[in-house]
């Protein structure tokens, strides 16, 4: 497998997709005359990811560097295909496609438009059930298992229980991955200060996986996180994508359970419960959708884009009305751990970042 490339913000606009001729890796890249993007069946308004990658493109409009842009909307699975090909006809010259949901649609329109161009955010393009790379497809990927790291360590020091819980969305390399560096997080904790904070709902041998089976069955998230608050987890860190909200629904009047939500800034999201998130682990999807469509029109690169605490692309969202229930130490300490993780000093094992 290529190693993924880990690019700072500003050197990834100088990266593009990768353009194939007759199947062939490595042609000139083509101009940007029309910069794409297709939803997944949570629509543009979905609080996430796909709201995320509209602002990605709208920033490329305000920019001037495509000079037309275009949303397809999907209202189910069905149309994936669909407004894939739709968008290949109409001849963009990029075409997006939002999220997990959308991989197996994306890697099959791909391989049958060699010459068409593709990027998919917080996915990899699937075939036949297996993660595969594609010359025609960038992926735009986020190392959530860095801030879930973080997270990790804030939660172990946060819950009043001894017991922090989470659950994913689908199994995925990349909800696995963010689940690992949440339970890494939680050791480095425990390793520090000689406690034994413990993690329901994920072991790394896979056998107490708590899992939703997508990312939209917001009941399900419900069920799963009644399970946790039935096991007495302080603090709840879901990995779910849209599907998390079905936590908000379980919250009842539990004013001592904390969130920590992945994504998007949960405080400012759902203004109701905003008195529930410790923080948010902020994907940069904006970012991410800018910085590879932008770099389309300058260079032909099929390696996957990978938002860092480092480059940005993963943020670390302000404590809000929680700050007050954090110590002072426990604030610094986490502010120490973003720096050691930035630099180096400090490796998440599940991390993107990490070399093949």
């Amino acid at each position: 497998m290529r190693k993924a490339l880990v690019l700072t913000t500003t050197a990834a606009l100088a990266f593009g997709l990768a353009a194939c001729s007759n199947g062939q890796n490595g042609s000139e890249p083509a101009s940007l005359d029309k910069a794409c993007l297709v939803t997944n069946q949570a629509g543009p308004k979905d609080k996430g990811l796909n709201e995320a990658s509209v602002n990605g493109l709208e920033a490329v409009r305000t920019d001037k560097k495509a000079p037309k842009t275009q949303v397809y909307e999907t209202k189910n699975a069905s149309e994936y295909q669909e407004k894939l090909q739709k968008a290949v006809s109409d001849k963009c010259s990029v075409i997006v496609a939002v999220g997990a949901q959308m991989a197996e649609s994306v890697a099959k329109v791909a391989k049958e438009h060699e010459d068409a161009r593709f990027a998919l955010v917080d996915a990899k393009p699937i075939v036949d059930g297996k993660a595969v790379e594609l010359d025609n497809v960038r992926p735009i990927l986020f190392d959530t298992a860095q801030g879930t790291f973080v997270a990790g360590y804030l939660a172990a020091g946060t819950t009043t229980t001894g017991i922090v819980g989470t659950y994913v969305g689908r199994r995925t390399e990349l909800t696995e991955a963010a689940a690992s560096g949440l339970a890494e997080g939680i050791d480095h904790y425990n390793n520090a200060k000689g406690t034994s904070v413990a993690l329901e709902g994920w072991d790394a041998d896979g056998k107490s996986v708590f899992a939703v089976g997508d990312f939209a069955n917001k009941d399900k998230a419900g069920q799963l996180t009644k399970a946790l608050l039935d096991k007495k987890a302080g603090v709840i860190v879901p990995i779910a994508g849209v599907a998390s909200e079905g936590t908000l629904s379980k919250i009842g009047n539990n004013q001592d359970l904390g969130l920590i939500w992945v994504g998007a800034d949960g405080a400012k999201v759902f203004k109701d419960q905003k008195d529930h998130f410790v923080t948010s682990i902020l994907k940069r999807v904006d970012r991410g959708v800018q910085a590879v469509v932008e770099g389309a029109s300058s260079s032909s690169d099929s390696n996957a884009w990978i938002g860092t605490l480092e480059n940005g692309g993963i943020q670390l969202a302000s404590y809000g009305s929680y700050d007050s229930k954090l110590t002072p130490q426990l604030k610094d300490e986490v502010e120490e751990l973003v720096s050691q993780l930035k630099s180096g000093q400090v490796k998440v094992q599940s991390s993107l970042a990490q070399e093949d």
